[in-house]
């Protein structure tokens, strides 16, 4: 195998994690929403729940391991410019979008490295609340907070329109079959889901920045509270089976999408 291959299939694997991850958030927090399970989920408590189980250590590496490759590859998106996307302001906006993706997952990653070495630790979040604190505090950091904030909704709204288009089917490379159908309504929901999610922690992001108060600031399982207590149960079990279908996606997307990683 050329240098080119292995590279590509490596790419091809940190797809096949992200799909592992949203899996299980979109799992366990629907069966939450049917009283089958009590406990939402975001991405740190699945990882988690992938530490309690046996050989749970060395599952967590194997993940991590493949995020890299998801990284690696937005990093080539976001530099390189393999999809051809060009130099106009949207291009440019959606490169950018790839080298947050690669800096957001590269974090994921890090978090399932030290779970898988050193197990849960404590003060997690507080940790992270307390940056937020001292951005919030800094000079104009509440404005710039407010910046991603924005950018945060607006990618979910994109995410949203992504799916009602079905432009995520751009460049994989899906040989018809008996299933096809369904596993492109299953990325529908997916990304439409996904941008339902975005866009309420973009909104806590926001919130944040406009009272200065770091407390407002919620991920995937605040956003799915907010789902619950403002529209029901109902709504926040279809939006996590949703994301489950986005998990789902994820393995036909590894398997399928064209990655050219010309070097």
């Amino acid at each position: 195998m050329n240098k080119k291959k292995w590279v590509e299939n490596f790419a091809r694997t940190g797809i096949f994690a992200k799909g592992i991850v949203y899996c299980l958030i979109g799992l366990l927090t629907s069966m939450a929403a049917l009283g089958l399970s009590g406990k939402k989920m975001d991405k740190e408590e699945a990882f988690k729940l992938i530490y309690d189980q046996p050989f749970g250590r060395i599952l967590l590496i194997l993940i991590a391991i493949g995020l890299l490759g998801y990284i690696m590859w937005r990093l080539f998106q976001a530099i390189s410019d393999i999809d051809h996307e060009g130099k106009d302001s949207n291009a440019i906006f959606k490169r950018l979008g790839y080298g947050g993706s690669a800096l957001i997952y590269l974090a994921m990653a890090i978090y399932a490295f030290q779970l898988a070495i050193d197990g849960p630790q404590g003060g997690g979040d507080d940790m992270q609340k307390s940056y937020i604190i001292k951005l919030l505090e800094y000079p104009g950091g509440n404005w710039i907070f407010g910046v991603v904030a924005i950018a945060i909704i607006i990618g979910g709204f994109r995410q949203m329109y992504k799916g009602y288009s079905q432009n995520f089917m751009k460049g994989v490379n899906f040989i018809k079959g008996e299933y096809a159908g369904h596993f492109k309504k299953a990325g529908t929901a997916g990304y439409i889901s996904r941008g339902v999610v975005l866009a309420i922690v973009g909104y806590f992001f926001l919130m944040a920045a406009l009272h200065k108060n770091a407390n407002e600031v919620k991920g995937t399982k605040g956003a799915f509270d907010f789902l619950e207590n403002n529209f029901g149960g109902l709504l926040m079990g279809l939006v996590a089976l949703g994301l489950l279908g986005y998990g789902i996606f994820m393995f036909i997307k590894g398997r399928y999408q064209k990655i050219d990683l010309h070097f």
